[in-house]
């Protein structure tokens, strides 16, 4: 197992642990201890980091014939996918510095990613399935599983962001997925005189505690847009009480102008994890509040290509496209495609067979290998969503060498 350091702006090598068998998931605690997983050995390998930097290694777990992907939580509790039993077992780590070892989840076709989010909450990819789960913890003890994502072509190793959206590697087609579970949504409001209530007012937005401990959260309410009295969220800044896990509540809003012309506004909220076994988490969201016949915003299409500086005849490229909201510095555009093309000498070639690749959360990315060695000028163009984002353009050299 190797380990990358930064130094003089590169990177260095180092092997700071040796585990033998066929490593399959690492993953890392808050205090720098490693957790490895050995597929052919059949061990769960932890590396204790120690003051001189070294490791002292030790096992857990026990009748783990094959395990693959790992995660470890705040606590350091340790989860671990066994795609040959179909199991996904949970080692809660005890005050003597012992585990106790339970089944989180069997009767899985080929568990093999692990992944936590900060409401501890656990997303396991099934390689055989195609699906993706998620392990929710309940009040009584139990783990409550739901279907996240179906259909996928090999779903392996699995990451989130910050914000709690899915990254998926797929196995049988060397890509990657990306599961938007967090994006907030957008609430259209009728065109309404200023001083007046829209008619389709109140719209309503339902917040669910999906987590598995008591929910805080504050919100706040752009001008133009008032709470209705049908709200039963949280509406002031201070001491309301957490919603409760599984619980909901409703945010009823009222869309009253106060000047002409098209209007835009924002719900913000605030969510404070209060779980006791997991490190608190806070996210903050803003739901998007518009007045139908609202103009577009303008967009920025940045491209870049990857790996910069070059690549060999024959050798595969990313084209990674960012496109970012110029009008409103806190929305990420969503919707519609992204279609690239590739001009060389004059000649300009679809590619992607000409067909949109989907842009999600303000990214789109193709892979290519190119075929004709020169200077290749790539060009992403985002089509925009009517109502919501203009289209916009950028482009990136590609140098291709014989």
């Amino acid at each position: 197992m190797y380990e990358e350091t930064p130094a003089g702006g590169g990177w260095v090598q180092s092997a700071p642990v040796s585990v033998a068998g066929e490593l399959a998931g690492v993953a890392v605690d808050g205090s720098g201890n490693l957790y490895v997983t050995s597929a052919v050995s059949g061990d769960v390998h932890k590396e204790t980091l120690q003051i001189d930097g070294t490791y002292i290694e030790s096992g857990l777990g026990y009748g783990i014939s094959h395990p693959a992907g790992v995660a470890v939580d705040g606590q350091g509790n340790v989860y671990v996918a066994d795609p040959q039993q179909g199991e996904v077992y949970l080692e809660t780590l005890l005050a003597n510095a012992t585990y106790r070892q339970s089944i989180l989840a069997s009767g899985l076709a080929g568990p093999e990613g692990v992944a936590l989010d900060g409401g501890g909450s656990v997303y396991i990819t099934s390689l055989s399935s195609g699906n993706v789960y998620k392990e929710r913890l309940q009040t009584d003890g139990t783990w409550l599983e739901t279907t996240v994502d179906s259909g996928l072509d090999g779903p392996n190793g699995i990451a989130l962001d910050e914000q709690g959206n899915l990254y998926v590697s797929l196995e049988r087609t060397n890509t990657i997925e990306m599961i938007d579970v967090a994006d907030p949504p957008v609430i259209d409001f009728a065109k309404t005189p200023v001083g007046s209530t829209s008619v389709d007012s109140p719209e309503h937005l339902i917040v669910t505690n999906a987590g598995n401990a008591g929910l805080g959260f504050v919100s706040s309410l752009s001008s133009g847009f008032t709470f209705d009295p049908a709200t039963t969220c949280p509406t002031t800044t201070g001491n309301s009480p957490p919603l409760p896990a599984n619980g909901s509540c409703d945010y009823a809003i009222d869309f009253v102008p106060v000047v002409s012309g098209p209007t835009r506004g924002r719900l913000g909220l605030q969510y404070e994890n209060f779980a006791q076994l997991f490190n608190p988490l806070i996210i903050t969201k803003d739901v998007e509040l518009r007045e139908a016949g609202v103009t577009s915003d303008a967009t920025r299409t940045t491209v870049r290509v990857l790996p910069s500086g070059g690549v060999d005849l024959g050798t595969g490229v990313l084209i990674y496209v960012t496109v970012t909201d110029q009008s409103h510095a806190n929305v990420v555009p969503e919707g519609g495609g992204v279609f690239f093309t590739d001009s060389i000498s004059g000649k300009v070639t679809a590619l992607n067979g000409g067909a949109a690749v989907p842009l999600v959360d303000g990214k789109a990315t193709l892979n290519v290998t190119p075929t004709v060695s020169g200077e290749h000028t790539i060009s992403a163009h985002y089509g925009g969503v009517d109502a919501s984002y203009a289209g916009s353009t950028g482009e990136a050299a590609l140098s291709v060498f014989k």
